[in-house]
C-alpha cells in the first residue's frame, strides 16, 4: 500500500497530461467529415435559436463586415422555424480549402391561408465553407 501511496502522484500527473491532451487519442477526421460535422452543428444551433454560438461559424471576414447584433436580431427573428438539417452531399476543390455543402433542412412556417396553421416542409439548401488557418467557416452569400 505504500507503494502505490508513492506513486499516486506520477500516477496523476501521466492522468492529468493524458486529458490535457485530449486523452491522447489522435483525431483521424478527414477534412470532410470536419465540414459535414460543422455544417450539421451549425444548423443544430439555428434549430436551438442559439444563433450566438452559430455566428461563431461564420467566416471571419463576413463577421467582420457584419453588425454581429444585427445579425442575431435577423436570425431571431425568421419567420421560419428550423427544426432539423441533415448533411447530404459535398463538392470541394482541389486544394481543399473550399467545398460547397448540401444539406436537407426540415421547417415549420405558417400558411398564408389562415385555416391552413403551420406546414412543415423541407427544402435542400447549399453552403459554401471555407478553410482559414486550419478551421472551417461558413461563407454566407449575403
Amino acid at each position: 500500500m505504500k507503494k502505490l501511496t508513492s506513486l499516486l502522484p506520477l500516477i496523476l500527473l501521466a492522468l492529468t497530461a493524458a486529458c490535457a491532451s485530449g486523452g491522447g487519442v489522435r483525431t483521424t477526421e478527414t477534412a470532410e467529415q470536419t465540414i459535414a460535422r460543422r455544417a450539421v452543428e451549425r444548423w443544430g444551433l439555428l434549430v436551438e435559436k442559439n444563433t450566438e454560438a452559430a455566428w461563431e461559424y461564420l467566416s471571419p471576414g463576413y463577421r467582420g463586415a457584419h453588425d454581429r447584433e444585427n445579425y442575431l436580431t435577423q436570425m431571431s427573428n425568421r419567420p421560419v422555424t428550423w427544426t432539423k438539417a441533415e448533411y447530404k452531399t459535398m463538392e470541394c476543390d482541389e486544394a481543399q480549402t473550399s467545398c460547397f455543402v448540401r444539406l436537407m433542412v426540415t421547417f415549420r412556417v405558417r400558411s398564408s391561408l389562415g385555416m391552413v396553421g403551420e406546414v412543415e416542409a423541407q427544402q435542400e439548401i447549399g453552403e459554401r465553407w471555407i478553410n482559414l488557418e486550419g478551421t472551417w467557416y461558413v461563407l454566407p452569400t449575403d
